[in-house]
């Protein structure tokens, strides 16, 4: 017999109480007490996670991991947080943690005994064809469920791109009659056409929009200041490399007196995926074997990569393939569904919780993931059914603005067309040539940490930087 024990976080139960439940992302509770066993289950995209610790004589159910639990590093995985940024599957940078995917149960026995499978995936097999009727009403029943709930004092802040995942999210505050209580906020390099698509998208829809300029001496001056250590700290607990791309726009909101206690952010995160913005990179994938260099070449933007790191990124491909009896494309879109997208994107929100705010994923919102989970891929390719859609919604405030997307330009977007799986990351490296010879404005901006000539992204190289200060920080707690 094992001693089951749950140490849950104060801000792991204030969103369970007022977002999972109220806001559709959990069907279920997370938590089922039962005579001889009991569940843990995640959510559609994993937007808080969730660890369990098999020690000995006891299993620890937790959503963050501390010094408390005096676990030690896994010194083999800490090569594979370099390239991904996060640890593939159920594993982490910790002996004896393992992490919960999302769509994922964990069955534990009061023996000590566990099991973990699979309660739903994203694409299953039933594929249909739908209208964009069907998705626009999908969308107002969720953004009318969470304007019913949400506080009447609290602020509401959208990060404004100049996509369309978070202009959606800007047109329901207008639709709704809550652009008095919002602020939409872009932030980047100030020549980058995205910031003029924020700005007019913003101006159309009435709210007030803030612009915050990533240059190196503003990015510098938070990396090296207490406030970042203090995040770094705070971060540890996830293992995982901060999504920090908003965090200095948050910085900047916070020292500018916008953010409040209990404010609500929106992100975007993340209707391009459901919508089947992978796709294009699924097209000529017709083997086992060219599905890994596909995920490979996406995955990893880096040209040598690790014997270890790639053996255990194969095994992961293969797990997924045996547990899922689907097409390469469906697994291409599983794998980054539940590694990608809910280990790094969702796990943005952390930055909220940073500054003690809360948030909301509306594009997560469980009826619009299975909405898109059984839609037909001719409706998916290049998001046709979502842009369909979109557009229609966008007509009635002018707002049906045509950009190309924040992260994807339009050279990759050629180059898109005529490389094969193994090429992707080729592709990237030469779009990132393309760009400095063309000089062309990225909206996040160049830094350089690593004094390297001609990187392909200066971006990343903060990254590198980051998930240093993690390690050596959680190297000096052991």
């Amino acid at each position: 017999m094992k001693d089951i024990s749950f140490r849950f976080s104060k801000s792991f139960s204030r969103l369970q109480n007022k977002i999972f439940y109220n806001y559709g992302f959990f069907d279920e509770p997370i938590v089922e007490i039962y005579d001889d066993y009991i569940i843990f289950k995640g959510n559609a995209v994993r937007s808080v996670p969730l660890f369990f610790i098999v020690l000995p004589d006891k299993i620890i159910l937790t959503d963050r991991i501390n010094k408390n639990y005096k676990v030690s590093l896994n010194n083999d995985f800490l090569d594979e947080l370099r390239h991904f940024k996060y640890i593939l599957g159920n594993d982490t940078i910790w002996n004896n943690v393992y992490q919960l995917l999302p769509g994922q149960v964990l069955k534990v026995w009061k023996s000590g005994e566990y099991e973990l499978f699979t309660d739903y995936v994203f694409r299953n097999e039933n594929k249909v064809k739908k209208t964009p009727k069907e998705l626009i009403e999908i969308l107002y029943k969720i953004f009318e469920s969470f304007f019913n709930r949400i506080e009447s004092d609290k602020k509401i802040l959208i990060p404004l791109s100049g996509g369309f995942d978070s202009r959606i999210i800007a047109f329901m505050i207008k639709e709704f009659g809550f652009e008095n209580r919002a602020f939409a906020f872009c932030y980047g390099q100030k020549n980058a056409e995205e910031v003029n698509v924020s700005k007019n998208v913003a101006k159309r829809l009435g709210l007030d929009w803030y612009f915050i300029e990533y240059n190196e001496q503003f990015i510098n001056d938070i990396i090296f200041s207490d406030l970042f250590n203090k995040y770094i700290d705070f971060y540890k607990a996830f293992g995982v490399t901060p999504h920090i791309q908003d965090l200095f726009s948050l910085v900047w909101l916070k020292d500018n007196g916008l953010l409040n206690s209990g404010d609500v952010v929106i992100p975007g995160h993340s209707g391009d995926f459901l919508a089947g913005s992978r796709l294009v990179y699924t097209k000529n994938i017709n083997s086992l074997s060219s599905l890994k260099k596909a995920i490979l070449g996406y995955h990893v933007q880096i040209f040598r990569i690790k014997k270890d790191v790639k053996i255990h990124l194969e095994n992961r491909i293969d797990e997924i393939h045996k547990n899922f009896d689907m097409g390469y494309s469906d697994i291409f879109e599983i794998f980054d569904w539940q590694e990608r997208q809910s280990k790094y994107i969702a796990n943005s929100v952390r930055n909220y919780e940073f500054f003690d705010l809360n948030w909301f994923l509306p594009l997560w919102e469980k009826s619009l993931f299975d909405f898109f989970s059984s839609l037909d891929n001719s409706q998916r390719f290049h998001e046709k059914l979502y842009r369909e859609s979109l557009n229609l919604l966008f007509t009635k405030y002018d707002i049906d603005i045509k950009t190309s997307d924040t992260g994807t330009s339009k050279s990759r977007e050629t180059l898109k067309k005529f490389v094969s799986p193994e090429m992707i990351i080729f592709a990237k490296r030469i779009e990132a040539i393309l760009k400095n010879k063309g000089n062309k404005h990225n909206l996040y901006g160049n830094f350089d940490f690593g004094k390297i000539e001609n990187s392909e992204n200066r971006y990343i190289e903060i990254v590198g930087h980051i998930t240093e200060l993690l390690i050596n920080s959680l190297r000096r707690e052991e």
